[in-house]
């Protein structure tokens, strides 16, 4: 599988679990721009004006967002192992790295972050292996690699035409 095609469905992995989280993201682009070679984007998980200092793993809103946020971080790598059948190492890395740094600012136990990681990815394993929600996965990597870039319109669009919308809307975090 080329580069660009492992970016389309890397992208769509990010924005399948954007929409299964409730926060469908709201662009996605795999025009390189030298930092990147694709690029997702979403509103996040917590509220504007959340204060850093309050987080606590002990609130359950809180630590509900800390997994949304790893979930969808991480779904671009299983997306495309699971379509290519391979781990994907040239766009994992990167978010990998966002999500450790990220995290490490609520959690300061590496174990703990393991551990949410892996919950997170056997998740995203198990969903993506449903024929529907990989049916969307290939929609949104088609799309992109037809247009380089959605816009939130779209995103929603492809979404509410889908076989998944009837499925998974009712399920939607």
């Amino acid at each position: 599988m080329d580069d660009l095609k492992l970016t389309a469905y890397h992208e769509a992995g990010h924005i399948v679990a954007s929409i299964l989280m409730g926060k469908p993201a709201t662009s996605a682009t795999i025009v390189p721009n030298g930092e990147y070679s694709g690029l997702t984007k979403g509103k996040g998980f917590f509220e504007e004006g959340f204060d850093i200092e309050s987080f606590t793993l002990y609130n359950i809103d809180h630590y509900q967002a800390l997994k949304k946020h790893i979930i969808v971080n991480l779904a671009g790598e299983v997306a495309t192992s699971i379509i290519s059948k391979k781990r994907d190492s040239h766009g994992s890395l990167g978010d990998w790295q966002n999500t450790v740094d990220w995290v490490q600012h609520f959690v300061f136990s590496e174990h703990l972050i393991d551990a949410i990681a892996n919950e997170a990815e056997f998740y995203l394993q198990e969903i993506f292996r449903y024929l529907p929600v990989k049916k969307l996965i290939n929609s949104y990597a088609r799309k992109l690699l037809s247009k380089k870039e959605l816009n939130s319109e779209e995103i929603v669009q492809i979404f509410e035409n889908s076989v998944c919308y009837a499925f998974l809307e009712p399920l939607i975090c």
